[in-house]
């Protein structure tokens, strides 16, 4: 699909959404219950989103030691105007900047970049995914099926971790093969030894256990509904940034896909049900956005320059 048409269609669901809710809900009513989160919840709520920020970027540094080393404020500059791109710019343009500023501040080439961006959002999904699990063990109370579900999703990473180091053994690194050779420099810009492996896995998990349970909190707030339906309501929400299709900043298809799932578990067949959940919705993305702008803000207010000037 062309870049225009693409931009054309998240101009039609942001449009759309808009008067959706403005012909069935009323943006005034939507907007207009601030006082469930007090000034405390908004600070305390922003504060958790930038911790989990600080464990992405930890993620990066010890990914990229050797080129980070003492960069730490560069590496937290990188993530944070990362984050603000993925958020705003439509179908995940965003993930672009990562190459690029990795290049820039680090000199690190996209070869390299690209591969690992591939690890760390396999990584994400899975988290996301292991915490469904969890949230829908809690739903229907099937705690011993769930722990196997668990325990079997948690060795997809190590089943990957041996495979990528299986391959690599495979290739000859002296060929003279430009796509054999392509694939042999995005193999080994993975996780080359279980220390990498391990620390790339558990900054992803406390990454995502803080931003899912604060914005299951948030959801919680707006919404009466069980703590389990929250969590899966914030993971759907979150899963749609992976759709190739969405409204400018997420506007529409964020809301869609956090009632989307809300409605598996709970029941939402009145028009007051359906605006409390949307309510919740749209406070979370704003909260969301909010959070991703003023980090981006605070980026630009870190000293910094590309390597090749440094």
């Amino acid at each position: 699909m062309k870049p225009k048409i693409q931009i054309a269609i998240s101009i039609l669901i942001f449009i759309g959404f808009i008067a959706i809710v403005e012909h069935y809900f009323n943006w005034s009513k939507i907007l207009s219950p601030w006082h469930k989160l007090g000034w405390s919840d908004l600070l305390i709520t922003i504060l958790l989103i930038f911790v989990s920020y600080w464990a992405r970027t930890m993620r990066i540094y010890n990914y990229f030691i050797n080129e980070m080393r003492h960069s730490f404020s560069q590496c937290i500059k990188l993530v944070l105007h990362h984050n603000m791109l993925n958020n705003l710019l439509p179908m995940r343009t965003g993930e672009i900047s990562f190459p690029i500023l990795m290049s820039r501040y680090f000199n690190i080439p996209a070869s390299r970049s690209i591969p690992t961006l591939l690890w760390f959002r396999i990584l994400d999904l899975h988290t996301l995914l292991g915490i469904a699990i969890i949230a829908v063990a809690g739903i229907f109370y099937n705690y011993i099926v769930a722990l196997l579900l668990f325990a079997g999703w948690m060795t997809v990473p190590v089943i990957l971790f041996k495979t990528n180091a299986l391959l690599i053994n495979k290739l000859d690194p002296q060929t003279n093969n430009r796509f054999q050779s392509l694939i042999l420099t995005g193999l080994v810009s993975l996780p080359q030894n279980l220390n990498d492996f391990f620390h790339a896995w558990g900054w992803t998990w406390l990454n995502w256990s803080i931003k899912i349970s604060v914005m299951a909190w948030i959801i919680l707030l707006f919404l009466d509904t069980s703590i389990n339906i929250a969590y899966m309501g914030a993971i759907a929400g979150d899963l749609t940034s992976v759709l190739p299709i969405h409204g400018i900043a997420g506007f529409g298809s964020y809301e869609a896909g956090i009632l989307a799932g809300f409605l598996p578990f709970d029941t939402y067949n009145t028009i007051e049900n359906k605006a409390d959940a949307l309510q919740a919705a749209v406070y979370l993305h704003l909260i969301i956005l909010g959070s991703s702008l003023m980090g981006g803000a605070l980026a630009f207010l870190i000293p910094g320059k590309s390597s090749s000037t440094s």
